[in-house]
């Protein structure tokens, strides 16, 4: 008889249990499911102080600029985690490189003139970017294999050392493949059937500029971690309005300069999202 009772006890019970994973209409509830992939451009409310997901009713807004949740989009997917880009800069405005981190890096003033130079890379913007990432939670250190060659002339490059670092930069080249463009020829134009930079990025690449941002200032771009080959003042920058396009290195002898700021990339275990 307890044998009997208990099996009577099992299928009756055993339909509920089914339905709390299926829902009334026999389909599977999704909240029942694990994400285990991701596509580009998915969206993920990520928490980076306290390292942990959050939903899209806490999540950042111009409105709620006091939210540490933030909002994210996956602009890569490898087997076990993604690299996640923010929506909004973070931090203050910068110049790539300034005349004072230039001449540190080994320059002149001369040679940095007044519009600036691209030599060295984004020295100060990467400072930007590691100040204010250094306090990320549960986001993957990057190493030496995460460093980053970029070209500045046919004959020279410079190098970017992520060790350390909790966040990178976009890449240009990154960037352009998102919309499917040809390689960049000679460092200038990224896609020769327009002879140009590129008109149409995604919107959720250019979010949020031209308006009071985290840092209480106006951002009209961000910046890629890509000089410009053929000019030594300038570089490759998202700017407002949805272009993969040119921006100054320097705030000293440009309109608009100086207004620019980093928008990171962070890599995170899928897991961790599930």
């Amino acid at each position: 008889m307890k044998k009997t009772t208990a099996f009577l006890i099992y299928i009756t019970f055993l339909p509920i249990c089914m339905l709390c994973l299926t829902g009334c209409s026999g389909q599977t509830d999704k909240s029942a499911i694990k994400q285990t992939d991701f596509q580009i451009a998915d969206v993920v409310y990520f928490n980076p102080y306290a390292g942990s997901v959050c939903n899209e009713k806490e999540a950042w807004t111009l409105r709620n600029p006091q939210s540490q949740c933030f909002t994210w989009y996956i602009i890569k997917n490898s087997s076990d985690t993604v690299d996640m880009i923010l929506d909004h800069n973070l931090g203050s405005r910068v110049p790539w490189i300034s005349l004072e981190d230039f001449i540190s890096a080994g320059g002149t003033a001369e040679e940095y003139g007044l519009k600036g130079n691209n030599k060295y890379g984004p020295v100060t913007a990467l400072k930007e970017l590691k100040n204010v990432t250094d306090s990320f939670q549960n986001v993957q250190t990057l190493t030496k294999a995460d460093s980053v060659t970029r070209q500045i002339s046919a004959a020279d490059t410079y190098t970017i050392d992520y060790t350390g670092y909790k966040a990178r930069m976009a890449g240009g080249q990154e960037l352009a493949d998102l919309v499917n463009n040809k390689p960049m020829v000679n460092g200038y134009d990224w896609n020769p059937a327009t002879g140009s930079y590129i008109h149409a990025m995604p919107v959720w690449l250019y979010a949020n500029l031209g308006m009071p941002g985290q840092a209480e200032a106006l951002h009209v771009a961000w910046y890629t971690d890509t000089a410009h080959t053929a000019r030594p003042d300038t570089v490759w920058v998202i700017c407002l309005g949805s272009n993969l396009g040119k921006g100054s290195v320097s705030a000293v002898g440009r309109v608009g300069a100086e207004i620019l700021g980093v928008r990171p990339i962070v890599r995170v275990k899928k897991n961790l999202l599930q």
